[in-house]
């Protein structure tokens, strides 16, 4: 119903020509409803981009979905199928090839070509960064100065691991307190050395993942605590869906390494506005990334970890606090040139 209203109100608007760009899986049936109003009128009015925020599932999970090839066929409608990594789009042409029967060709430019109804639709992969001018304005605010001279104060002599996630089970913020807990059980000596600046975001989009979340967090927070006591975690949460982005940028500034350890997750700004919040240190900090999240595969600089393997995210952890102010800036180099350039008119 709310895709077909979409597709109703927008073919009223629109002009010949005109480049209408859908953004999400919550309009992925609009591009065929579209041509659908379109049809009705006789004329084919606009030229069509589907764009996907969120990883696309593998072809064996997504073929289980009770609609999954009507959803495909609403994507196909497009002229244009856009991904934040070729990963995505490999996983839809492996759907479209095993439930709609649809091969794909290799197209001038590295793009891609899936054949449907007569049309060549183009899958592409394109990645967006932060708002280059806006971070660097937000940089030089008195607050975030302050901020960022407030956390080193509190957490003087220490290495500051920052954690910003929100509180739901894909997040994996559990088990990265896990890894955090056995990093300092293991490695005495880093309790007096390393503090997990972690704030836990609660939108209230999914109150039964949230709250269960919380709880289990809350729980490894007061185990962490009771164990090394409250100098190794400055741990606060925040109501909403995002943190005040002085606040954010005075943490990043602050820390030596940002911790993401998603199950799941698509492309998030938080690693890249750290990236660009590290412009002029003397030893820019580190990203530790899941290989399940969809900044692995942009940030080139950033260690890789899977959160459900804690013996190689121990090492990894442990190595980066560990790292060379000469192997800081060299990762930090294969990524500031694209965070620093590739803001939102760059993508459109």
């Amino acid at each position: 119903l709310v895709n077909r209203t979409f597709a109703v109100e927008v073919t009223k608007m629109v002009q010949p020509d005109d480049v209408v760009w859908v953004h999400d899986y919550h309009l992925s049936l609009l591009p065929r409803m579209m041509s659908e109003e379109e049809a009705k009128i006789g004329s084919r009015l606009t030229k069509k981009i589907f764009y996907l925020h969120i990883p696309f599932p593998v072809s064996m999970i997504f073929k289980e979905i009770e609609f999954g090839a009507t959803v495909l066929e609403g994507i196909l409608h497009a002229d244009i199928v856009g991904f934040h990594g070729f990963t995505d789009a490999r996983h839809f042409l492996s759907s479209a090839k095993r439930i709609l029967g649809l091969s794909h060709d290799s197209l001038e430019g590295g793009l891609l070509g899936v054949k449907y109804k007569g049309r060549t639709v183009v899958v592409t992969m394109s990645s967006v960064s932060v708002e280059p001018e806006i971070v660097d304005a937000v940089m030089s605010f008195p607050t975030v100065i302050s901020g960022t001279a407030e956390l080193k104060s509190k957490h003087s002599g220490r290495s500051i691991i920052a954690g910003v996630d929100v509180a739901q089970y894909l997040s994996g913020v559990s088990l990265k307190l896990a890894t955090y807990e056995h990093l300092l059980q293991d490695s005495p000596s880093w309790r007096d050395k390393v503090v997990l600046v972690q704030r836990c975001l609660i939108p209230g989009a999914r109150r039964l993942d949230e709250a269960r979340t919380i709880r289990e967090i809350r729980g490894i927070v007061n185990q962490i605590k009771s164990k090394f006591g409250d100098a190794v975690i400055d741990y606060e949460e925040v109501y909403g869906s995002s943190m005040p982005i002085d606040q954010r940028v005075s943490l990043w500034k602050a820390a030596d390494c940002l911790f993401s350890a998603d199950v799941r997750g698509g492309l998030a700004m938080m690693p890249l506005e750290f990236v660009f919040a590290q412009k002029g240190k003397d030893s820019p900090g580190i990203v530790i990334a899941s290989e399940f999240s969809g900044i692995f595969s942009i940030l080139n600089g950033a260690l890789r970890i899977s959160p459900f393997d804690m013996k190689n995210t121990l090492a990894t952890v442990d190595r980066a606090l560990a790292m060379s102010k000469q192997e800081r800036e060299g990762r930090h180099l294969r990524d500031i040139d694209f965070v620093s350039s590739s803001g939102s008119d760059k993508w459109i």
